[in-house]
């Protein structure tokens, strides 16, 4: 009756039947029937035996802030590893690799290779991309703005004096008349006030001015611009934090609509100046999101802040959303 031989891979192989072995069996005959039982048996075990292959194991695969992250790990340390072929990084000394690029693929699915292996991975929060739809009709046109500021007031104008009237012309002399049998009648002549008598001269009077006289204003000084409003106070995360473990402080400062940090005290007095928070937009009352860089491994992780009250704020990051950690840090003196 036949038996069964187990493999290391749960397999099971059964020995072919056939008749059992005879006690008394001799000769050349007996040795070629006992090569052949221990060759097929030698060939079931190699049949059943099944070797163990290693898989890249996918830690987290997910489409975050823009950027595919794809972190795992692999038994094959300081390897080289491609993403869908275009991309390329090698494992650290425990076969750890991590990929942050931009990315979408088109099936939502990655293909990960070193020299020996393959795997594929399925991103979350990807969405297959479709095609492209047609332009819709351009929206109404939107109220109109508030008027803008008040223009700057210009040079005054000369004010012109109104022009004198003219002095009257002199009569016309009528010529003398015909002498005739008839003289002509004398008008009373007016007595002359200097005394000279006969003399018949009308004294003139001051000729009035025919031109235009016109005063000269000096110009009005230009008007002084109007001063700009206030601008909004600072975010009240805004100042010196001290880490955690109390080797560095921070300073956070406004950047734009958003804040950063960078370190301004380090216990070795190294990395001053380094950009830690990077970009962190509010997105609640004390809360804002951004990036964070660890200055040791150079990484860059999805991180948010809160303020917990006036000298305490809380810092997390994250590596796809699953992988965190944080820190509690307070405001320096």
């Amino acid at each position: 009756m036949g038996s069964f031989i187990t493999g290391p891979a749960g397999q099971a192989a059964r020995r072919v039947s056939g008749p059992s072995w005879p006690a008394r069996a001799r000769g050349p005959r007996a040795l070629r029937s006992a090569g052949a039982w221990a060759a097929c048996t030698v060939a079931i075990l190699a049949g059943g035996v099944t070797t163990a292959r290693a898989e890249i194991g996918i830690t987290g695969a997910r489409i975050t802030q823009g950027v595919l992250w794809v972190v795992g790990r692999v038994d094959e340390p300081n390897a080289r590893i491609t993403l869908d072929n275009d991309f390329v990084q090698t494992t650290d000394g425990s076969g750890r690799f991590e990929f942050k690029v931009v990315h979408h693929p088109a099936t939502c699915i990655v293909t990960l290779r070193t020299p020996t292996q393959t795997q594929r991975a399925v991103v979350g929060d990807c969405g297959q991309m479709g095609p492209q739809g047609v332009a819709g009709p351009a929206g109404p046109a939107g109220p109109a703005g508030p008027p803008g500021p008040p223009g700057p007031a210009g040079s005054q104008a000369v004010a012109a004096l109104p022009e004198a009237a003219p002095a009257p012309a002199p009569p016309a002399r009528t010529p003398p008349a015909a002498r005739t049998g008839t003289p002509e009648p004398q008008a009373p002549r007016t007595p002359d006030p200097s005394g000279a008598a006969g003399s018949g001269a009308t004294p003139e009077g001051p000729r009035a001015s025919t031109g235009t006289e016109v005063a000269r204003l000096p110009p009005a000084p230009p008007a002084a611009p109007p001063a700009p409003p206030p601008g909004p106070p600072p975010p009240p995360v805004v100042g010196e934090w001290l880490v955690e473990d109390g080797v560095a402080r921070i300073a956070i400062q406004p950047c734009g609509r958003s804040v950063c940090g960078a370190v301004s005290w380090s216990k070795g007095g190294g990395d001053i100046g380094t950009e830690i928070l990077r970009d962190m937009k509010p997105t609640g009352p004390n809360k804002w999101e951004g990036t964070i860089r660890d200055p040791q491994s150079g990484r860059s992780y999805a991180s948010n802040i809160s303020l917990q009250n006036q000298n305490t704020l809380r810092v997390e990051g994250c590596v796809l959303g699953v992988l965190c950690g944080g820190q509690t840090w307070t405001r320096a003196k």
